[in-house]
């Protein structure tokens, strides 16, 4: 009986062990998908709040650019100098709203990879381990 005994101690001690090491890799594996989530969310803040700042930019420009046109057409001299302020203003800023729009894009692509690139990074790394 001591032979069965020991089998079963044995056995018991190994299963013991293993499920302590599975609990321990279970607890890293947490702790770096929290990290990860923290980082990605951490970038995604920075990242929105500079999109922002960015189109809070754009906003006060094109402000900007509406009250000098406004002040120049208030000091056209005819009627045709106002049609040509007018056309040109209009051209300057579907052109500057085009380009402004192509780096708000930019950037939000930019910063949606800042953001996600912690869990990308912990994926990586585990299909590698």
């Amino acid at each position: 009986m001591t032979s069965a005994s020991d089998k079963t101690t044995k056995a018991i001690v190994e299963n013991t062990e293993a499920a302590a090491t599975s609990g321990v890799e279970l607890r890293k594996a947490a702790k770096d998908v929290a990290s990860a989530v923290s980082a990605g969310g951490k970038a995604y803040v920075a990242g929105v709040s500079e999109i922002g700042r960015t189109v809070f930019r754009f906003g006060k420009e094109a402000l900007d650019e509406a009250m000098q046109h406004g002040k120049a057409s208030l000091n056209a001299k005819s009627m045709r100098e106002m049609a040509e302020l007018q056309v040109s203003y209009a051209q300057n800023r579907i052109e500057t709203s085009a380009a402004h729009a192509q780096e708000v894009v930019e950037l939000a692509r930019a910063k949606s990879e800042e953001a996600i690139e912690p869990i990308v990074d912990l994926v990586r790394h585990r299909k590698v381990a």
